[in-house]
């Protein structure tokens, strides 16, 4: 439910109610069929051009008392006026369709763009296509694209929605032609247009061979369309429709195998893993790079504004990476560098850095969002002491400010924010040896209340670690790997909130430490670190249903102890016309 008001607009609001208070009599009558609504002309000219224009001198309405409004809703032109006359009005999903119709015919400006706004936040796969269509007879630009949008992006949901197979043969085409149609593969497209050829195939009023022309044959799997294929093989007279198009799109895959693609793959938006920065021995890098899961493959991208000191602490908000740069040699954070992923582009700015005692970015700390800010917990401070401050950084005012401390201080900690937005950290060491070696590692855990601004203790990990990874995926905890006491760990472990309890999981093929974790499509991935002796390019992955890891493509060069989040972005984010969606 939403409001609309007049707000903006206090001048003119005062005068409707001065009008108002005054009992001014009423000029004129607008009659809806049976409905008489009483009013001045002076106040709909304010907030209408359309009674405005009406009401001159030019058009026989000026000299009219009474004016007839034909196919219009009486109920929607009761709100409206009302609205004149209060600039307050409630949109509701019972009446936004009849309020933005009458609202658009009638030129109350802003009440249109109310509705507009109210269905763009309604937008669902089972929707988005009847909103698109409704936008567009209506002229509301800005919402249509909205919705086609929205579709784009939602297409594998959308097309198992009752919506998608009552498009007309063009609206139809002018979906899954659409260059940023977020898909797995090309033989989704290709599946998704023979259902809908199948549900409408009786009307016989469409081409076949146009929606097929729509499909980039380049890039579909030959296997994958006999399977497709199969999913029609028991209604005959439809196979009779489409088989000798269906031929020749096999033809075509069969004959320009090994041929390399002939189209422009789709620019789909979906999810990446990015990572940034990292060390591998003494040498710091800058450089960033993209896990695509569905390609199983590494790609560069742009590189850090400088190469910078250390290793980056960071953390992905609203669909950007926020990196902190530590480049003097005190190690407080001079830059700020903030990623857009749809731009592929950096945008460094100065730290502000009011109002805390110490750095805020200290060496070795945990960095994860919550909330839409970002915490920096724990770390290594003066004199490598660990410290147990929790420092929080505001994207939107770009300041720093404490929160609660952690009640145990911890060196190389993992922390992570579930879905539900429950924050724990765990792990870590508290000092170390003369030679360098760390010492007093932990297992414990604790887990912060944003409610209370506190922390609690909760079941310590079966293992002590620290640099590791901690993640969430459907519901619990994984650690992974990092250092113990004397040996980098292999062995993996997962919590379950619901009962507090610890289990042990499938040992990693290759042991890690400061190795950088994430999850995308119901999989746990683990890349880089160090195994020891030697840092790392290996990835590997976990499925929670097998209890394996697998081995995936590696990356594109060593990194330890590197930022990494995930973000949405077109597979070309560099296409100047992605940039606005």
């Amino acid at each position: 439910m939403a409001d609309a008001d007049l707000r903006d607009s206090d001048d003119c609001l005062d005068h409707l109610r001065k009008v108002r208070l005054a009992n001014e009599p009423c000029d004129v009558d607008i009659v809806v069929g049976e409905e008489r609504f009483m009013a001045h002309r002076a106040i709909l000219s304010a907030v209408s051009p359309y009674f405005r224009t009406m009401f001159s001198p030019k058009y026989v309405e000026h000299y009219q008392r009474q004016i007839q409004l034909a196919q219009a809703d009486a109920t929607a032109v009761g709100l409206l006026l009302d609205f004149a006359y209060t600039g307050k009005l409630e949109i509701c999903e019972d009446n936004v369709e009849t309020l933005l119709i009458t609202a658009d015919r009638l030129e109350f400006c802003i009440v249109r763009k109310e509705c507009c706004e109210f269905l763009a936040e309604q937008l669902d796969a089972g929707n988005c296509l009847g909103i698109a269509r409704f936008a567009h007879s209506l002229g509301c630009t800005d919402l249509e694209k909205k919705a086609k949008q929205f579709a784009n992006k939602h297409f594998l949901d959308v097309v198992r929605e009752d919506e998608f197979y009552h498009l007309s043969e063009c609206e139809l085409c002018e979906i899954i032609s659409s260059q940023y149609l977020t898909v797995n593969r090309e033989d989704d497209v290709l599946q998704a247009a023979l259902r809908w050829i199948h549900s409408n195939w009786k009307m016989q009023n469409f081409s076949v061979d146009r929606i097929l022309a729509e499909i980039k044959m380049s890039f579909l799997d030959y296997k994958a369309i006999l399977s497709i294929f199969k999913e029609f093989q028991d209604d005959a007279d439809f196979l009779s429709l489409v088989a000798k198009p269906i031929e020749d799109v096999i033809l075509f895959v069969r004959n320009t195998i090994g041929c390399g693609p002939l189209q422009r793959e789709r620019n789909s938006i979906r999810q990446f893993a990015y990572v940034v920065g990292g060390s591998a021995g003494s040498a710091e890098c800058d450089t960033v790079e993209r896990y695509d899961p569905l390609r199983d493959e590494w790609i560069s991208m742009k590189s850090l504004e400088g190469r910078r000191g250390w290793s980056p602490r960071g953390a992905a908000v609203d669909n950007k990476m926020h990196i902190f740069c530590t480049d003097d040699k005190d190690g407080r954070p001079a830059t700020q560098e903030i990623y857009t992923s749809f731009r592929n582009f950096w945008k460094a700015s100065p730290m502000i850095l009011t109002g805390l005692s110490e750095n805020p970015v200290a060496d070795d700390s945990a960095v994860v969002a919550l909330q839409g800010s970002i915490f920096v917990i724990g770390g290594s401070g003066p004199m490598a002491m660990p410290i147990n401050s929790v420092r929080m950084f505001n994207p939107e005012s770009g300041t720093w400010s404490y929160k609660a401390s952690l009640k145990r201080a911890r060196i190389s900690p993992a922390a992570v924010v579930t879905r539900s937005g429950q924050l724990y950290v765990a792990g870590g060491y508290i000092d170390t040896s003369e030679d360098g070696e760390i010492c007093n590692v932990e297992n414990s855990v604790e887990h912060y209340s944003s409610a209370t601004d506190e922390w609690t203790y909760m079941t310590p990990m079966l293992k002590a670690r620290s640099n590791f990874g901690l993640v969430e995926l459907n519901g619990c905890l994984y650690a992974i790997g990092g250092r113990g006491l004397y040996q980098t760990l292999v062995s993996c472990e997962k919590y379950n909130p619901h009962t507090d309890t610890w289990t042990l999981v499938a040992n990693l093929n290759v042991p890690r430490n400061g190795h950088m974790v994430f999850v995308l499509h119901n999989k746990i991935y683990v890349c880089g670190g160090l195994d020891g002796v030697e840092y790392l390019t290996s990835v590997e992955s976990y499925c929670p249903l097998t209890n394996a890891w697998t081995l995936r493509a590696d990356m594109t060069q060593e990194r330890w102890d590197a930022v990494v989040g995930i973000l949405e972005a077109p597979l070309y984010p560099s296409e100047t016309e992605q940039r606005d969606n």
